[in-house]
């Protein structure tokens, strides 16, 4: 019982929008292994931020945009380094579509 209500406590300081069901747009994935991804099973934001950094100082190969994410690289407001928010989700989803829109030569469709 103890550690239910520390571990709610816990859920409310790191991630206050943990009840919102998360999508499965664009703007929510990353490039992991399998064993980093299956190691993170529900962690907080900022254990996975934790977990992937330490990977990249062991010289382990996490893939640029990967870490881009976690940093909040391409978060256009980054106030809130403790969660990944619905605006975090977007500003990476229009990263990617910029990317994308970009490798074609401006040709396209534009999200």
């Amino acid at each position: 019982m103890k550690f239910e209500i520390i571990f709610q406590k816990v859920i409310e300081l790191y991630d206050p929008h943990s009840n919102e069901e998360v999508d499965d747009s664009i703007g929510n994935l990353t490039l992991l292994d399998s064993y980093t991804n299956r190691s993170y099973q529900n962690a907080v934001f900022p254990i996975k931020r934790f977990r992937i950094i330490a990977l990249d100082k062991r010289a382990t190969f996490v893939p640029l945009c990967t870490k881009n994410v976690f940093l909040k690289y391409y978060s256009k407001q980054v106030d809130k380094m403790l969660f990944w928010g619905a605006k975090d989700s977007q500003d990476h989803q229009q990263a990617i579509s910029e990317m994308i829109y970009s490798f074609l030569g401006g040709k396209g469709v534009y999200l």
